[in-house]
């Protein structure tokens, strides 16, 4: 289940916002989450990094024309560095589909 929300994330967050996403899967997913016993606070966390890994993620590269757009530099040249990014979000994001405790110690602290 993880995996394939994490793919899901992903790919809808190559092509749209984030929040519209939110909006259209996160019910969905939650009462999957819900029924199988697992935290919610997961399922957020794991949903906006595969999703913010995927609003870098070219051919669409939102996130990249975005932060391009308000400091006033050409996309081109963060293109370079999108691969190590994405790697190390995709690493990470695997990591807290398996150690759900990375993704939801630093809220927790806040409890």
């Amino acid at each position: 289940f993880w995996f394939a929300l994490a793919l899901i994330c992903l790919i809808l967050g190559t092509f749209i916002e984030i929040v519209p996403v939110f909006y259209l899967t996160v019910p969905i997913f939650a009462a999957i989450v819900v029924s199988l016993n697992q935290n919610l606070l997961h399922l957020y966390v794991v949903f906006v990094a595969f999703a913010g890994i995927g609003m870098i993620t070219p051919p669409v590269c939102v996130g990249i024309y975005t932060a391009a757009g308000v400091i006033r530099e050409d996309p081109s040249r963060a293109f370079k560095e999108v691969p190590l990014f994405v790697g190390v979000g995709i690493f990470y994001g695997i990591l807290m589909i398996f150690l759900p405790i990375t993704a939801t110690w630093l809220p927790n602290l806040l409890r």
